[in-house]
């Protein structure tokens, strides 16, 4: 049975027809999806939209495009035809009408641009559109492009396009377009006058042909001119990745005949794909240059040789007004110099090298060379390097008059930087001190000179405070002398810190240290200042594991008219140690400011007056201060066994000064440190001179040494400076200290001490009784010899407790095999007593009155011989003290026998 006769068959057939209709159903409809969604990607990328206008409907339809070129939401209705005329500008609207008409009535493909104002900017468009009959009916259909940037784009192209005709046309360069054959297919004028071969007979033809031909072979190889300009034309290709030029200097064939010398650059033009497209030729005369250069070389060779191998920067500058400066030539080792290569050094002028801080003088100096044509031959400048750092030079100017380059200077350029580094640390060095970097005592004078002059100007004053600082030594006692140096440095920066910007900090040696403050106008402006300052000294200071407060003492000193810096450091220097003395931590204002009359200001004056002669007496060799001997005598023998020498000054008045009437105000200031080195100088030759005529009878001499000499760490180096100066045995020195002294012989000082005490120089402890210095002390210290105090000796007969005080006294010196000396026996009935209670030294008017030099010396060499020896009366106990003191082997003793009443 055939499926025609079977319902059932043909029921499947059916069916699967069905099913395949479907499926091409489907293909079709995924078709036109796809198509759908390429033309919106294509209208997307062209920002072209699409539409369609039925005319017998007047239905309007869009693309998603148009809805984004007019600005307006996909979910709203397209624009009718009428309502897209209304949003153009009514000239625009009226021919978009007539196209709209004409296209109605013709059928054909019609464009036309109109404008369309969009949130306050014209856009311009382009509309095109034709009719179609399609079932019956007509159909619109069109699109819409914004074409503002493109026609921006044209525009741009247009002017760039005119303004490089406008320049092809106005350059001398011979500018030749070629294709990738070489051949011409642009000359411009230049080409024309410098060949003289118009531009209608060029076009065309082969480049070729402005070459020598044999001179294209030998630059570019080959076996002829044509594959030599073929390898020409491929290098300048290869220049670079993208569009190059290749230059080289050949030669053109005019078509006079002329054979002109020329730089030729040529460069492959390129598509943006990279393709070469053909190629551009400029073509620049330089016949006269070359012929000039011939001219130079023989005299340039010379002088190059000897420029670019000088091993000091030379350079060649110009003079002419309008390039002063520039650099015309510079050899290698300028360059090196500098840092900056040949090539950057001609681009700048000298200018941009000078410091900025020399500008100023590089201007005023270029200035004077323009108007009178003279030249600083040998100056020294400071230059800035190309990596920033700063180089001193001194240059060796020779000026001269090229032809070519006019007006110029050779310049010969000598590195000294090493030079000028080495004498800035070398004034650096000369005025800071080297442990904490700030100014010294030099840069202090200075600044204060400095301040006392503006003081004047600005109507205020300048306030210049000391600083002493309280309890150091107990940093280097207990934690080392690191310590103590890690302790000044910390110091510095503290003031630093507690002061103004303006102000200055110094330190002076040692722990001293000195603020200088310009601009105060008031002394409770510097006391604030001080106060300041102190508060930050006793905050607390960590060194490892130990923590000191190490606190100040503050002498203020404000300037008066016509003061000096001499005498303000004097004043502030006074007033610290008055501070210091009425205990730490204080700030003492001087009084040297307040008016005349008052009694601060007359001691005040007093000091300053001192302060000053005395400096001058110690600058002076010592003038004027003198050393005068009192004895101290065995009583039991009246032999002389030592001599203390006293200070005496023949002040400029003519007047005699004891110590009393100007030693506080050395004492208060450094100057006892210089009058303490001149004693103990003058004490050693003066003892030399008796050495030589006493010999072995010699008395010990006996100097006084103060406090401060002793801190200031030099006492070590003065003495044995001074024994070995003039030949002293170290033996003969007795060194007399105060018993207020004691508590503060420890460290250094104590080290010194001990060290001198090795040698044989002796110590003695003079006012004992005064200061209150502990039995135990006294056993600590290196001490020979006790000096009793001229207080109780004057109690002797009429004061049991001086008389206690004397016996405790020698009890003490017997007991720690010390000698014991009286001082200021005034009268027999005091020796008398003296001897009896066993005390065979002393020394005092009633033994012999203190004499000048001459009459000391004469004293000391003229008594008669007496045997040597000691009295049997002298005490066992102290026997052996009595012999160090007296005994002279060989020689007769010298007596108070020989002394002037």
């Amino acid at each position: 049975m055939t499926t025609r006769d079977d319902p059932l068959a043909v029921l499947d057939d059916r069916d699967r027809r069905i099913a395949e209709l479907e499926l091409e159903l489907a293909g079709a409809l995924q078709w036109a999806k796809d198509n759908a969604d390429s033309l919106r990607n294509a209208e997307d990328l062209a920002k072209v939209g699409s539409w369609r206008y039925d005319l017998r409907t007047r239905e309007m339809s869009w693309s998603p495009m148009m809805y984004r070129i007019f600005g307006r939401s996909p979910e709203l209705p397209p624009l009718h035809v009428d309502e897209l005329r209304a949003l153009l500008p009514a000239e625009d609207a009226q021919e978009m009408g007539l196209a709209f008409e004409i296209a109605r009535e013709t059928g054909r493909d019609t464009t036309q641009d109109f404008r369309l104002e969009m949130g306050g900017r014209t856009r311009q468009m382009l509309a095109r559109f034709r009719v179609e009959e399609r079932g019956g009916g007509a159909l619109m259909i069109g699109c819409v492009q914004d074409v503002t940037e493109l026609n921006a784009t044209a525009r741009e192209f247009r002017r760039a396009l005119q303004l490089l005709t406008g320049v092809l046309g106005a350059t001398p360069q011979a500018v030749l377009a070629l294709d990738v054959e070489g051949r011409v297919i642009a000359w411009n004028s230049g080409a024309e006058e410098l060949l003289g071969r118009p531009a209608d007979e060029m076009v065309g033809r082969n480049a070729v042909e402005l070459h020598d031909p044999a001179e294209l072979v030998e630059l570019f190889g080959g076996p002829d001119a044509d594959a030599a300009f073929r390898t020409m034309l491929d290098r300048s290709a290869d220049a670079h990745s993208g569009p190059g030029a290749r230059s080289v200097e050949c030669t053109y064939l005019a078509a006079d005949g002329r054979r002109l010398r020329v730089l030729d650059s040529t460069g492959a033009v390129r598509s943006e794909a990279g393709t070469i497209e053909g190629y551009v030729k400029v073509g620049t005369d330089i016949t006269a240059l070359s012929e000039t250069q011939a001219e130079l070389q023989a005299s340039e060779r010379q002088f190059r040789d000897t420029f670019e191998s000088a091993p000091n920067g030379m350079m060649l500058i110009s003079l002419e007004r309008s390039t002063v400066g520039k650099f015309l030539r510079v050899n290698p080792a300028l360059s090196r110099l500098t840092g900056y290569s040949e090539d950057e050094l001609l681009g700048m002028t000298l200018r941009d090298l000078v410091h900025p801080e020399h500008r100023k003088l590089y201007d005023q100096r270029i200035a004077n060379v323009l108007r009178h044509r003279d030249v600083e031959m040998s100056p020294e400048r400071r230059w800035v390097a190309k990596d920033g750092h700063d180089i001193w030079i001194l240059l060796h100017l020779n000026e001269t008059t090229d032809p070519v380059v006019g007006r110029s200077m050779v310049a010969q350029v000598e590195d000294i930087t090493v030079r000028k580094d080495f004498e800035a640390r070398l004034t650096h060095l000369a005025l800071h001190d080297n442990l904490t970097q700030l100014p010294n005592r030099a840069l202090l004078m200075d600044r204060i000179d400095h301040a006392l002059s503006a003081s004047g100007r600005t109507r205020s004053r300048v306030a210049v405070m000391y600083i002493d600082l309280d309890d150091f030594k107990a940093v280097n006692d207990t934690a080392g002398h690191a310590a103590g140096d890690h302790t000044l440095v910390e110091v510095a920066d503290r003031l630093r810190g507690a002061t103004r910007p303006g102000d200055t900090v110094s330190r002076l040696g040692g722990d001293e240290f000195v603020v200088v403050c310009p601009e105060i106008h008031d002394d409770a402006a510097a006391v604030r200042i001080a106060e300041r300052i102190l508060a930050r000294l006793h905050e607390p200071h960590h060194i490892g594991e130990y923590t000191f407060a190490v606190g100040g003492s503050i002498g203020v000193a404000l300037s008066v008219p016509d003061c000096t810096p001499q005498q303000m450091m004097a004043w502030a220097d006074e007033a610290m140690y008055a501070g210091k003395r009425a205990g730490k931590g204080r700030i003492r204002l001087d009084a040297h400011h307040l008016p005349a009359g008052d009694e601060r200001h007359n001691a005040a004056v007093r000091r300053i007056r001192i302060d000053g002669e005395l400096r001058d007496a110690l600058n002076a060799g010592g003038r004027g201060l003198q050393l005068w001997g009192q004895p101290i005598v065995d009583l039991a023998t009246q032999h002389v066994v030592g001599v203390e020498l006293l200070l005496r000054w023949r002040h400029p008045s003519g007047t005699l000064l004891g110590p009393g009437d100007f030693l506080d105000v050395a004492e208060d200031s450094d100057l006892v440190v210089g009058l303490g080195e001149w004693a103990l100088d003058e004490s050693c030759r003066m003892a030399a001179d008796w050495l030589s005529r006493c010999g072995s009878s010699t008395p010990e001499v006996h100097v006084n040494v103060s406090g401060r000499q002793m801190q200031s760490g030099g006492l070590h180096r003065s003495v044995t400076e001074a024994l070995e100066r003039h030949g002293i045995p170290p033996g003969l020195m007795v060194l007399e200290l105060t018993e207020t002294q004691a508590p503060t012989l420890e460290g250094a000082v104590r080290a010194d001490l001990d060290r001198l005490q090795q040698l044989g120089v002796r110590f003695a402890i003079d006012d004992v009784g005064t200061g209150y210095s502990s039995l135990a002390r006294l056993t600590e210290l290196p001490v020979d010899l006790l000096k009793v105090d001229v207080n109780f000796v004057a109690g002797i007969g009429n004061d049991p407790a001086c008389e206690a005080v004397i016996r405790g006294i020698l009890a003490i010196g017997a007991a720690l095999d010390m000698a014991v000396v009286a001082e200021g026996v005034e009268t027999p009935e005091q020796a008398t007593w003296l001897l009896d209670k066993h005390c065979r030294l002393a020394q005092g008017f009633h033994l012999g009155r203190p004499l000048p030099e001459a009459e000391l010396l004469a004293a000391l060499t003229g008594a008669p011989a007496r045997a040597a020896g000691t009295s049997a009366e002298a005490s066992e106990e102290g026997a052996e003290a009595l012999r160090r003191l007296v005994q002279r082997a060989g020689q007769d003793p010298i007596t108070t026998s020989s002394w002037p009443a």
